[in-house]
């Protein structure tokens, strides 16, 4: 079983009490801000491929130099091994993805994300790959407009990807979006060894693990 972990921005995520049919979790990178946490992974990490990306998100990436593959204007420019082909490749049985807020940052609209997430959720379904997608985190933005972007995304994905979606702000979050003070891990957009254990619960709570069993194919 190959259970692959997507996630831009900091992660700290202790060792995660799966059942699993290989003997441990392990880790390999996606590049600094893109990470691989699969059972099974090639300690060498995904293979490279060229990738075009298909908006804010450079995770939608696909491999090809056709005009669907191409960045749009004023987006990340497409980097190898850090996109969802690169972590189809390592041939997992499910894909988890996570990202917290830096398309808020970034004032990315709403749309624009979740047209990232269809396209992420088609492919992995085509590769009859199971995904599951994160909430949004609290951040302490500075402006109004991000934390309103930060709360519907947080809710879009909710409503469209449930049952498979992981609750990442509830625990965290202050009613005005901003980060918990027990979980700052100072800065008011990174959160802190405590919450990233309570992350860890969460996604074992999902018990993805048992959900794949009798709906994997022989690889």
């Amino acid at each position: 079983m190959r259970l692959i972990f997507i996630r831009f921005g900091w992660l700290r995520l202790p060792s995660l009490r799966l059942p699993v049919q290989r003997s441990a979790l392990t880790a390999s990178s996606l590049g600094a801000l893109l990470l691989c946490f699969a059972l099974g992974c090639n300690e060498h990490g995904p293979r490279p491929t060229e990738a075009g990306s298909a908006g804010s998100s450079p995770i939608a990436s696909v491999t090809g130099t056709s005009p669907e593959s191409l960045p749009p204007a004023n987006r990340p420019a497409p980097a190898p091994g850090k996109n969802i082909t690169a972590a189809l490749a390592l041939e997992p049985d499910a894909i988890i993805i996570s990202m917290p807020s830096n398309d808020q940052a970034s004032h990315y609209p709403v749309a624009e994300q979740l047209a990232n997430y269809d396209r992420i959720a088609r492919l992995t379904a085509e590769a009859h790959v199971q995904l599951w997608l994160s909430t949004t985190q609290p951040r302490n933005f500075n402006h109004a407009s991000q934390l309103i972007n930060l709360m519907q995304t947080r809710d879009a994905i909710s409503e469209k990807f449930a049952p498979h979606v992981l609750d990442f702000w509830t625990a965290f979050a202050a009613p005005n979006g901003f980060i918990k003070a027990g979980y700052d891990s100072g800065d008011g957009t990174h959160l802190n060894d405590a919450a990233h254990a309570i992350l860890a619960e969460i996604v074992e709570a999902a018990h993805i693990p048992e959900q794949l069993e009798g709906t994997l194919e022989v690889k």
